[in-house]
């Protein structure tokens, strides 16, 4: 049997809280060793078994972890990541993996310099709705596709106070938040497209950063939209579909409160079921059934 490979989770908030650890210990292979929590109990609460470290440094000298997993603000992302592949571990970065294209160019060469596994973090690829649009596609049941759609939408009219996401800096905003979730999974599906274009904005009255985007990636004879707003009051259908022979279209993720949904759905999630969806796939004939 390989041994487990040690992991550290760089940063407690969000991320840390509800995406890293929880998957971290839920996947056979793995172990979380250790978390770094600056400041706070939070992590020695919900993780008794893994050692609590006050610093990054920390977590670089140990000899236990071979993967870091860096789930920290956006801004320290490229300089954290780097000061771990140059210690010699496997990285795993939160979207945004880095601020500019220069500076993700130079990750990926100091990773394959290193010999060492550098990994974005695409966890959306696994999603229950995402998984459903690619079987709907693998059959056909729409035909031969002709517009694909996703959102992510929010209604936040007034930016939140006293978080790091709505301040004034270049990695901050929708376009790092929530799109490289969007576009990867168009690219998953179809490839390279052939060509793009996108409007970035800010929509609200009053925001530091870009709040809504629109993202279209041509390919030949369909058209991949990706969207999110701030200021979306009744969302749009999370995926919507539209071919030749019908259309299907996935509703939001219903999520139960934070701490229910992080423990009943962490398992699930690695297995591409979380939370509660609804759709529908509806054909030319008139047809209609629930995803």
């Amino acid at each position: 049997m390989a041994a487990e490979i040690g992991v550290a989770v760089i940063g407690f908030g969000l991320a840390g809280q509800v995406f890293h650890a929880p998957f971290v210990s839920a996947v056979p292979g793995l172990k979380l060793e250790a978390i770094v929590q600056r400041r706070g109990d939070e992590a020695a609460k919900a993780y008794p078994s893994a050692r609590i470290l006050r610093s990054f440094e920390e977590a670089l000298s140990d000899p236990a972890v071979q993967l870091v997993v860096v789930g920290t603000p956006n801004e320290t992302h490229f300089d954290l990541a780097k000061q771990a592949l140059l210690a010699g571990k496997h990285v795993v970065v939160d979207k945004p993996f880095a601020a500019t294209s220069e500076e993700t160019l130079e990750l990926k060469e100091l990773g394959q310099k290193q010999g060492r596994v550098l990994a974005p973090f695409h966890n959306r690829r696994w999603d229950g709705d995402f998984l459903t649009v690619k079987k709907i596609l693998q059959n056909e049941s729409v035909g031969r596709l002709v517009t694909y759609e996703s959102h992510f939408d929010r209604f936040r009219p007034v930016p939140r106070e006293n978080t790091w996401k709505e301040g004034a800096s270049g990695c901050n905003g929708l376009l790092f938040d929530l799109a490289p979730h969007l576009v990867d999974q168009v690219l998953t599906l179809f490839g390279a497209p052939d060509g793009i274009t996108a409007s970035v904005r800010m929509d609200r009255d009053s925001t530091d950063i870009e709040d809504a985007f629109d993202i279209t990636l041509e390919y030949p004879k369909m058209r991949a939209h990706c969207r999110s707003s701030m200021l979306a009051c009744d969302a749009a259908p999370r995926f919507l579909l539209h071919g030749t022979r019908g259309a299907s279209r996935s509703l939001a993720l219903i999520r139960r409160s934070r701490r229910c949904w992080v423990e009943r759905s962490c398992h699930a999630w690695a297995r591409g079921v979380v939370g509660r969806r609804r759709g529908a796939l509806g054909h030319a004939d008139g047809r209609s059934r629930p995803e």
